[in-house]
């Protein structure tokens, strides 16, 4: 069984990017909802490079990086796009799994083979459904989490495919942001030293159970490429 996941990092900044396209490339900071603490929520790559962080609050990112343009969110646009992309898989495949973190989507490839290709060439198919300029990436996996690492190893545009070899070592040096764990686990495991799903892996499961609880847990085996979940299909509406 393959899983394809495609996942569109920074999701919001890259979807204000379609209404924006002149700004591509250019550092971008994802600001606050109106009404809300003047911090960062998100920055592209070209903001990162200058030093600005998830957290940080506005004045400091902006003097860390003057340039910067400030995307307020808009969940309205980053709702509809979301969906646009949703419609645009589903035209190619009975089923698509969306994870609970912005621009991730999940394919099952079972039974797909003579209409889509081998798993690498499915995962091609599924990427030229989306706007180039959101930089979607594809990741190929027998597990749904392992194929969302995989996808966020991969260059824009590209796909990475993971065998068992190929997983312990993109694993190594992934971040630990990946895993379903809330901000405030994720910045504890961050003070002890544990940036990657090696280093978070190497932990004993049982002081990781006491720590973080059942999420820990669970997180702990996902590292381990264990306890995956099968890829459920959103519930499409009925048609009369």
């Amino acid at each position: 069984m393959a899983i394809v996941a495609i996942v569109i990092p920074h999701f919001a900044l890259r979807v204000a990017l379609l209404e924006q396209p002149h700004l591509d490339g250019q550092p971008l900071i994802l600001g606050p909802a109106p009404g809300e603490r003047p911090v960062v929520q998100d920055a592209t790559p070209e903001a990162r490079r200058s030093g600005v962080r998830a957290g940080q609050g506005l004045r400091e990112a902006l003097a860390l990086c003057p340039e910067a343009r400030i995307i307020t969110p808009h969940p309205v646009r980053e709702q509809a796009a979301a969906e646009r992309i949703i419609a645009g898989l589903e035209r190619l495949v009975p089923a698509v799994g969306v994870a609970p973190e912005p621009g991730r989507y999940l394919v099952d490839l079972a039974g797909m083979e003579r209409r889509l290709g081998l798993p690498p060439q499915a995962a091609e198919c599924l990427l030229r459904t989306m706007p180039a300029i959101l930089r979607p990436r594809a990741g190929v996996a027998e597990g749904r989490f392992a194929a969302i690492v995989a996808a966020y190893h991969a260059r824009p545009g590209g796909v990475e495919v993971m065998d068992a070899s190929r997983q312990t070592q993109i694993f190594a040096q992934a971040p630990i942001s990946l895993l379903p764990l809330a901000p405030t686990k994720l910045r504890s495991l961050e003070r002890m030293g544990v940036r990657t799903l090696g280093a978070f892996a190497a932990l004993k499961p049982s002081a990781v159970a006491a720590r973080f609880g059942r999420d820990g847990h669970y997180a702990w085996q996902l590292a381990h490429g264990e306890n995956d979940e099968p890829v459920q299909g959103r519930e499409r509406p009925e048609v009369i």
